[in-house]
């Protein structure tokens, strides 16, 4: 059995990232060299990790993570936002979460069981 992982090949700035997605990516909040190397999800946030949330019912669990750059809706509430975090925020965090991951990673397969 197979599956694809996402790799990176280098780390991702929160600018480039707006840069690169101005239509969907509308503001960015924080250090814009903030940078990430992978997509986590909001089950298992890693450091130098790009979260994604399509509500505010997770902030505060993002807020406490090691996520480097969170992308939240555009109409969040910008004041349950921490400042020591850096926000893209999106007018369709869902889409543009998918075209981040296009632009910027490749899927590999790997093989689940080393022993088949």
């Amino acid at each position: 059995f197979c599956a694809l992982l996402p790799f990176i090949m280098n780390s991702v700035t929160a600018a480039k990232a707006l840069s690169t997605f101005p239509a969907l990516i509308k503001e960015l909040d924080g250090n814009p060299k903030a940078s990430f190397l992978q997509i986590a999800a909001i089950e298992n946030i890693l450091e130098d990790s790009l979260v994604f949330l399509t509500s505010a019912k997770h902030i505060g669990l993002v807020n406490e993570s090691k996520a480097s750059v969170i992308l939240v809706p555009l109409n969040i509430d910008k004041t349950a936002l921490l400042s020591k975090k850096t926000w893209l925020l999106s007018s369709n965090p869902e889409l543009a979460m998918r075209e981040i991951k296009k632009e910027f990673f490749y899927s590999t397969p790997y093989r689940t069981n080393l022993f088949e």
